[in-house]
């Protein structure tokens, strides 16, 4: 009875910890989920030639800013600034 009260309890902890770190990951993807819903919602509402500003306050800041002339940072005169948003199941 000595060797089976910490094996049932390191089975306990084990499984305990497996739980607390599945209830994070699905923490996670919730909010990316809802997030992402919120940028698909709100999208409809953007319209071309709006300021930064502007659209931050819509769907929210995006994870990658890439302009048509290559550019990942604010695009020279002449080119188009375009707001990238992700899928959560993107890699």
């Amino acid at each position: 009875m000595g060797l089976q009260a910490p094996r049932i309890r390191k089975r306990v902890i084990f499984g305990l910890v497996c739980v607390f770190l599945l209830l994070i990951v699905g923490v996670r993807e919730t909010i990316a989920f809802v997030r992402w819903s919120e940028v698909k919602r709100e999208f409809a509402s953007v319209q071309a030639g709006q300021t930064r500003i502007a659209i931050a306050g819509k769907p929210g800041m995006p994870k990658l800013d890439a302009g048509r002339c290559g550019v990942i940072a604010d695009a020279p005169p002449g080119c188009a600034s375009e707001f990238v948003y992700g899928h959560p199941l993107a890699p």
